[in-house]
Protein backbone atom coordinates (compact mmCIF):
# COMPACT_ATOMS: atom_id res chain seq x y z
CA UNK A 1 0.00 0.00 0.00
CA UNK A 2 2.87 2.80 1.19
CA UNK A 3 4.58 1.69 -2.21
CA UNK A 4 1.55 2.33 -4.58
CA UNK A 5 0.80 5.46 -2.47
CA UNK A 6 4.68 7.24 -3.28
CA UNK A 7 4.33 5.59 -7.14
CA UNK A 8 1.58 7.62 -7.52
CA UNK A 9 2.68 10.82 -5.62
CA UNK A 10 5.79 10.08 -7.49
CA UNK A 11 3.67 9.75 -11.05
CA UNK A 12 1.88 12.77 -10.65
CA UNK A 13 4.15 14.55 -8.90
CA UNK A 14 1.81 15.46 -5.96
CA UNK A 15 2.94 18.91 -3.84
CA UNK A 16 -0.08 17.70 -1.50
CA UNK A 17 -2.02 14.25 -0.32
CA UNK A 18 -5.16 14.49 1.62
CA UNK A 19 -6.15 11.12 2.93
CA UNK A 20 -9.76 10.99 4.84
CA UNK A 21 -9.94 9.14 6.62
CA UNK A 22 -7.08 7.66 8.98
CA UNK A 23 -9.49 5.07 9.80
CA UNK A 24 -10.23 3.84 6.10
CA UNK A 25 -6.03 3.51 5.29
CA UNK A 26 -5.08 1.70 8.46
CA UNK A 27 -6.26 -1.76 9.87
CA UNK A 28 -6.35 -2.39 14.18
CA UNK A 29 -7.36 -0.14 16.55
CA UNK A 30 -6.97 3.40 16.54
CA UNK A 31 -6.53 3.94 20.40
CA UNK A 32 -3.37 1.28 20.03
CA UNK A 33 0.02 3.52 19.94
CA UNK A 34 1.42 -0.54 18.22
CA UNK A 35 -1.73 -0.04 15.29
CA UNK A 36 -1.04 4.21 14.49
CA UNK A 37 2.50 4.66 14.86
CA UNK A 38 3.75 2.69 12.08
CA UNK A 39 1.21 4.47 9.58
CA UNK A 40 1.96 7.47 10.85
CA UNK A 41 6.15 6.33 10.41
CA UNK A 42 5.07 5.11 6.69
CA UNK A 43 3.52 8.92 5.91
CA UNK A 44 6.29 10.75 7.25
CA UNK A 45 8.97 8.48 5.34
CA UNK A 46 6.79 8.99 1.95
CA UNK A 47 6.60 12.70 3.04
CA UNK A 48 10.43 12.71 3.01
CA UNK A 49 10.97 11.16 0.18
CA UNK A 50 8.80 12.93 -2.00
CA UNK A 51 8.78 16.37 -0.82
CA UNK A 52 5.00 16.31 -0.70
CA UNK A 53 2.76 17.51 2.06
CA UNK A 54 0.28 14.93 3.46
CA UNK A 55 -2.98 15.54 5.42
CA UNK A 56 -4.85 13.16 7.12
CA UNK A 57 -8.38 13.66 8.26
CA UNK A 58 -9.21 12.33 11.51
CA UNK A 59 -12.63 12.65 13.51
CA UNK A 60 -13.21 13.85 16.90
CA UNK A 61 -14.44 11.92 19.91
CA UNK A 62 -17.68 12.71 21.86
CA UNK A 63 -15.69 15.26 24.14
CA UNK A 64 -14.19 17.10 21.56
CA UNK A 65 -10.97 15.95 21.02
CA UNK A 66 -9.12 13.72 18.71
CA UNK A 67 -9.82 10.39 19.01
CA UNK A 68 -7.64 7.56 19.19
CA UNK A 69 -4.01 7.13 20.55
CA UNK A 70 -2.02 9.54 22.03
CA UNK A 71 0.46 8.48 19.28
CA UNK A 72 -1.27 10.28 16.60
CA UNK A 73 -0.24 13.85 18.82
CA UNK A 74 2.79 12.82 18.79
CA UNK A 75 3.44 11.61 15.36
CA UNK A 76 2.50 14.79 13.14
CA UNK A 77 3.97 17.67 12.49
CA UNK A 78 0.79 19.88 12.33
CA UNK A 79 -2.40 19.19 13.65
CA UNK A 80 -5.36 21.43 13.45
CA UNK A 81 -8.73 21.24 14.65
CA UNK A 82 -11.64 21.92 12.74
CA UNK A 83 -14.55 22.94 13.85
CA UNK A 84 -18.38 24.48 12.97
CA UNK A 85 -21.81 24.99 14.24
CA UNK A 86 -24.91 23.29 12.78
CA UNK A 87 -26.59 25.30 10.51
CA UNK A 88 -23.46 28.09 10.01
CA UNK A 89 -21.60 28.95 7.03
CA UNK A 90 -18.45 29.81 9.14
CA UNK A 91 -16.11 26.83 9.85
CA UNK A 92 -13.29 27.57 12.67
CA UNK A 93 -9.78 26.48 12.62
CA UNK A 94 -7.08 25.80 15.67
CA UNK A 95 -3.74 24.80 15.64
CA UNK A 96 -4.05 22.18 18.53
CA UNK A 97 -0.16 20.83 17.79
CA UNK A 98 2.63 22.97 16.16
CA UNK A 99 6.49 22.53 15.60
CA UNK A 100 8.40 25.85 14.87
CA UNK A 101 5.64 28.09 14.51
CA UNK A 102 3.18 30.29 16.20
CA UNK A 103 -0.16 29.04 17.45
CA UNK A 104 -3.23 30.24 15.13
CA UNK A 105 -6.94 30.39 14.89
CA UNK A 106 -8.70 31.94 12.26
CA UNK A 107 -12.67 31.37 10.94
CA UNK A 108 -14.00 30.90 7.16
CA UNK A 109 -16.74 31.32 5.83
CA UNK A 110 -18.06 27.86 3.69
CA UNK A 111 -19.52 28.65 0.03
CA UNK A 112 -21.28 26.33 -2.12
CA UNK A 113 -22.27 27.29 -5.46
CA UNK A 114 -24.30 24.96 -8.58
CA UNK A 115 -20.90 23.61 -9.28
CA UNK A 116 -18.24 24.10 -6.59
CA UNK A 117 -17.56 24.37 -3.20
CA UNK A 118 -14.85 27.09 -1.51
CA UNK A 119 -14.00 28.53 1.39
CA UNK A 120 -13.51 32.52 1.59
CA UNK A 121 -11.63 34.87 4.03
CA UNK A 122 -13.51 36.13 7.34
CA UNK A 123 -12.23 39.62 8.35
CA UNK A 124 -11.91 39.26 12.37
CA UNK A 125 -15.14 40.22 13.97
CA UNK A 126 -17.44 39.45 11.23
CA UNK A 127 -18.13 35.76 11.87
CA UNK A 128 -19.26 37.29 15.90
CA UNK A 129 -22.06 38.89 13.56
CA UNK A 130 -23.62 35.34 12.32
CA UNK A 131 -25.68 33.59 14.28
CA UNK A 132 -26.96 29.42 13.61
CA UNK A 133 -30.99 29.40 13.78
CA UNK A 134 -30.90 27.87 17.13
CA UNK A 135 -28.60 30.58 18.51
CA UNK A 136 -31.18 33.26 16.71
CA UNK A 137 -33.44 31.66 19.05
CA UNK A 138 -31.68 31.82 21.98
CA UNK A 139 -31.16 35.66 21.71
CA UNK A 140 -34.69 36.52 20.41
CA UNK A 141 -36.14 34.25 23.61
CA UNK A 142 -33.53 35.91 26.06
CA UNK A 143 -34.84 39.76 24.37
CA UNK A 144 -38.46 38.93 25.23
CA UNK A 145 -38.22 37.01 28.24
CA UNK A 146 -34.60 37.87 30.17
CA UNK A 147 -32.57 35.79 32.05
CA UNK A 148 -34.23 32.33 31.95
CA UNK A 149 -33.44 28.93 32.84
CA UNK A 150 -31.67 26.93 30.53
CA UNK A 151 -34.34 24.34 30.68
CA UNK A 152 -37.25 26.67 30.00
CA UNK A 153 -35.55 28.08 26.92
CA UNK A 154 -34.96 24.43 25.35
CA UNK A 155 -38.57 23.20 26.18
CA UNK A 156 -39.26 26.83 24.18
CA UNK A 157 -37.43 26.02 21.15
CA UNK A 158 -38.55 27.01 17.72
CA UNK A 159 -37.49 26.00 14.52
CA UNK A 160 -34.90 24.16 16.05
CA UNK A 161 -34.90 21.04 18.94
CA UNK A 162 -34.39 21.64 22.56
CA UNK A 163 -31.17 20.12 22.65
CA UNK A 164 -30.11 22.16 19.52
CA UNK A 165 -31.31 25.21 21.92
CA UNK A 166 -29.48 24.22 24.89
CA UNK A 167 -26.13 23.86 22.84
CA UNK A 168 -26.24 27.10 21.44
CA UNK A 169 -27.19 28.59 24.80
CA UNK A 170 -23.59 27.54 25.52
CA UNK A 171 -22.25 28.15 22.12
CA UNK A 172 -23.32 31.73 22.66
CA UNK A 173 -21.19 31.81 26.18
CA UNK A 174 -17.76 31.67 24.27
CA UNK A 175 -18.97 34.12 21.87
CA UNK A 176 -19.86 36.56 24.99
CA UNK A 177 -23.72 37.30 23.51
CA UNK A 178 -24.78 35.11 26.72
CA UNK A 179 -24.07 34.24 30.09
CA UNK A 180 -24.37 32.13 33.38
CA UNK A 181 -26.24 34.43 35.90
CA UNK A 182 -25.49 31.53 39.05
CA UNK A 183 -24.25 28.56 40.28
CA UNK A 184 -26.57 26.74 41.43
CA UNK A 185 -27.85 23.21 40.07
CA UNK A 186 -30.53 24.72 37.76
CA UNK A 187 -28.68 27.00 35.13
CA UNK A 188 -30.12 30.48 34.60
CA UNK A 189 -28.44 32.27 31.18
CA UNK A 190 -28.90 36.20 30.35
CA UNK A 191 -27.75 38.62 27.46
CA UNK A 192 -24.95 40.11 27.86
CA UNK A 193 -24.48 43.95 26.68
CA UNK A 194 -23.18 42.50 23.28
CA UNK A 195 -25.74 40.09 23.05
CA UNK A 196 -28.70 42.66 23.95
CA UNK A 197 -27.42 44.98 20.72
CA UNK A 198 -27.40 42.32 18.62
CA UNK A 199 -29.58 43.00 15.88
CA UNK A 200 -31.29 39.84 13.89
Amino acid sequence: MTAILQALIEECQAGLVIIDALADIMDGDENSKQDTQPVFSALRKIADSTNAAIIVIHHSNKTGGYRGSSAIKGAVELMIEVKSEDGSPFVSFRTVKMRDIEAKTWTARAVWTDDQFYLSTVEKGQADENFTKAQRFVIRFLKAHGASLVDTIADNAEGCEPATARRATYSLVDRGITFRTNTGKQAIYDLTEKGKSVQL
